[in-house]
């Protein structure tokens, strides 16, 4: 846990392992979100159980992320708590839009 965590020094390859594990945690919540619907999803996809997989991943950075890095819960110690759950949310809604975009596409391609 850092208090803050920009106050740390930097250490070698941290940015190059930050975003590699950023990917592969969403590939898992992908995985997950393959698991709990079915592989049926992505050959007819719908929105909803995307959008829900996009939010319940805030878990993530609200409770394990954000306080990891000294700010918080939900970013309750920074100075714009509100701004900073917005974005957090928004960032995650975009995942699951996303994931939805990419099972459509992949289904599409399947009929070619």
């Amino acid at each position: 846990m850092h208090s803050p965590i920009g106050a740390s020094p930097a250490i070698g390859g941290e940015k190059t392992l930050g975003w590699t594990a950023h990917y592969a945690i969403g590939v898992g919540f992908a995985w997950m979100l393959l698991l709990i619907v079915g592989l049926d999803w992505a050959q007819e996809p719908t929105v909803l159980p995307a959008l829900v997989t996009g939010l319940v991943t805030l878990v993530a950075p609200f409770f394990i992320l954000q306080p990891g890095m000294g700010a918080g819960i939900a970013a309750a110690k920074t100075p714009a708590p509100r701004t900073a759950r917005l974005r957090s949310l928004m960032a995650h809604l975009s995942f699951g839009i996303g994931l939805y975009l990419a099972a459509l596409a992949l289904s599409f391609l399947e009929t070619l």
